[in-house]
C-alpha cells in the first residue's frame, strides 16, 4: 500500500468510519458492511457528480491496472494484485493503447541503453 493510500486509510479510520465493533473495514454511513451493490451505488453517485459517464467497479479496477502499468508497474506484480491465476487473464483484462506500448518500448529498449548507432 502506498504512503498516500495509507494516510487516507488512517484518516478514514480515525475520522470517517462509523464507530462500531464490526470487523469489516469499509462500512456504509449507517455502519453496515459495504457490499458490491453499495460500492456500485457509491461510485455511481460520485461519478455522476464529477460528470463521468463510466462508473462500474470493473471500469475503476481496469483503470487502476492500466495506470499501474503506465507508471512502470510490472505485469507479474499486477497479476498478483488483481488476484489473477494466469497472465492470460491479466492480458485480457488490461488492453494497452498503442501509445502506451510505444512509451514502454522507449523506456525499456536495450538498443537505446547500449547507445548503438550513435556517433560519440
Amino acid at each position: 500500500m502506498s504512503r498516500t493510500a495509507l494516510r487516507h486509510m488512517n484518516r478514514y479510520l480515525k475520522q470517517e468510519r462509523p464507530q462500531t465493533e464490526e470487523p469489516i473495514l469499509f462500512l456504509s454511513r449507517t455502519g453496515d458492511p459495504m457490499n458490491r451493490n453499495t460500492v456500485k451505488q457509491l461510485l455511481e453517485r460520485l461519478c455522476k457528480a464529477a460528470g463521468t459517464k463510466r462508473y462500474s467497479p470493473h471500469a475503476f479496477r481496469r483503470g487502476f491496472a492500466v495506470n499501474y502499468l503506465r507508471n512502470s508497474g510490472d505485469v507479474f506484480t499486477l497479476q498478483r494484485i488483481l488476484g489473477h491465476t494466469t497472465l492470460e487473464m491479466t492480458n485480457h483484462y488490461v488492453v494497452m493503447q498503442v501509445e502506451d506500448l510505444k512509451e514502454a518500448h522507449r523506456r525499456a529498449s536495450p538498443v537505446d541503453s547500449l547507445r548503438l548507432g550513435r556517433e560519440d
